[in-house]
């Protein structure tokens, strides 16, 4: 498959992932109200922690292993699906006789049934990622696409319809039959093509296990590290805090994450290639996929970081209404904050990707310790802001680490041209939204600001060369952009 399409494919079925996943928070931020809302937020921030320990670890290590040896890749699977099946079920029965200790801490009782509930989402989730990242390992990419469209579609129908019957239960159960529906496209598939590569990897059988447990150890651990780093802030404001400061800091943590979940098709993109490519000892290649993802990940991450930052609360007035407005303090610091964590986790998938996973989980590690001291002090002091800056300060630390690390690690040059240019770029652009802020009109100005916005910040970046014609062919492809006159004539010089 074209790089360009199998990049189109991941990025449609994030983006209908990321859609669907905000309308069923706007739907119930707005129809549960802030007090149930923040309940509900809790409750999710739990299931998403304990399902990494399920949905990262064993799929990722399927996905390294199949993609460096892909004739065998049904006997890994198999082998995966066992190991995955018992490990879930063993989380599931912890998870729910720990339920009345987790709402001890929480310092409140009515979490209990809610969280036993949810106890039924991990053997399901489990072995859809299995699935998932199958299909990842073949480089399958349209296929592990669809089947995450397709849960995504359920998720939103199942979860609304439900809501209104039986409130937050409802919102859990549409959690837990929407990766079931999701599994029945992969009953629908009766053959799978694989193509034959010779790699100099022979997995033996008899080693299955044990390959995987080793990979996969470290990265379930440092996931779900990663997740209780971005969540845990969310968890003692509802210790410490009242419902409703809890739903309006699961608005601030809610709409941040939005940057992280358009963003994570990047690191699931580049494993695969990234692990191929070093199986195969071709360092230049190597060194170069790693700089040109941080090229791109600058260009993506950081205006949207700078716009979203600047209209926090127009953002929060539209989707949420009045009664959520002053979340929009923290929510500008989340956004910062995760966009620090974003270019962390890239970093993170590079090391993982070299087989050496154990360094993300140490420096993860070292961010919750920092994260889980801030977050003890200064969340009683200054509520929804101090949890906000817990997590802006340990990301900003464990990105910090991580650069320091992959520098050194592949003797990486730093193109700090590059950076300057995006952040001038950045700059000149934000211009065109000093009139529409004093708009008063606040659908007018976010439309409006959106599109002045990258349309400037896109035509600057063609000017200080930070997008070239070569960066269009391996987005768009060669045809559309021969096709498209105007787009080349702007590149000839590539030519």
């Amino acid at each position: 498959m074209e790089l360009n399409k199998s990049i189109f494919y991941l990025f449609i079925a994030q983006l209908i992932f990321i859609i669907t996943g905000y309308i069923i928070h706007i739907f119930l931020g707005r129809y549960l109200g802030p007090e149930d809302y923040g309940i509900y937020g809790v409750i999710i921030s739990l299931m998403t922690m304990i399902s990494l320990l399920l949905t990262t670890g064993i799929p990722t290590a399927v996905s390294k292993f199949i993609s460096e040896n892909i004739q065998d890749s049904e006997n890994i699977k198999n082998k995966a699906f066992k190991l995955q099946l018992l490990i879930s079920l063993f989380i599931s029965v912890i998870y729910y006789l720990s339920a009345g200790s987790i709402a001890f801490l929480l310092n409140d009782a009515l979490l209990i049934n809610y969280i036993k509930t949810s106890t039924l989402i991990f053997p399901i989730y489990g072995v859809f990622y299995i699935y998932l990242n199958y299909f990842n390992g073949l480089q399958e990419f349209k296929k592990q696409s669809i089947l995450l469209s397709i849960y995504s579609f359920s998720k939103l129908v199942l979860i609304i319809f439900l809501v209104l019957m039986f409130e937050i239960y409802g919102a859990i159960i549409g959690f837990i039959i929407a990766p079931l529906i999701a599994l029945l496209f992969v009953l629908l598939i009766k053959k799978i093509e694989i193509p034959i590569k010779k790699t100099e990897v022979n997995i033996n059988n008899d080693d299955i296990f044990k390959r995987i447990l080793n990979f996969a150890f470290p990265i379930i651990i440092f996931s779900f590290l990663l997740n209780f780093l971005i969540n845990i802030d969310l968890l003692f404001v509802k210790a410490y805090l009242s419902d409703q400061k809890t739903g309006l800091y699961t608005v601030s943590s809610i709409l941040s994450k939005f940057i992280y979940l358009l963003s994570i098709f990047v690191p699931n993109f580049l494993f695969p290639i990234l692990s191929n490519t070093m199986t195969l000892k071709n360092l230049e290649k190597t060194r170069n996929l790693i700089m040109e993802s941080i090229r791109f990940a600058f260009i993506f991450l950081i205006p949207i970081i700078f716009y979203v930052s600047l209209r926090a609360k127009d953002l929060i007035l539209i989707f949420y209404g009045q009664k959520y407005f002053y979340a929009w303090e923290s929510f500008t610091i989340l956004t910062i904050s995760i966009g620090m964590i974003i270019l962390f986790l890239i970093f993170s998938t590079i090391i993982n990707a070299s087989g050496d996973p154990k360094k993300p989980m140490f420096i993860i590690a070292l961010g919750l310790i920092i994260s889980l001291f801030l977050n003890y002090f200064l969340v009683p002091i200054y509520e929804l802001n101090g949890a906000a800056f817990s997590t802006f300060i340990s990301g900003a630390i464990i990105l910090l680490i991580s650069t320091i690390y992959i520098k050194r690690r592949f003797n990486l040059r730093m193109r700090f041209k590059s950076f300057i240019n995006i952040i001038l770029s950045i700059i000149l652009s934000s211009l065109i939204l000093i009139p529409s802020i004093f708009i008063d009109n606040e659908y007018y100005t976010i439309l409006e600001g959106i599109i002045f916005f990258l349309v400037y910040f896109s035509l600057l970046i063609f000017i200080f060369k930070e997008l070239t014609r070569k960066d269009l062919i391996l987005i768009l492809g060669s045809h559309f952009l021969n096709k498209t006159k105007f787009i080349s004539k702007l590149f000839e010089e590539d030519f």
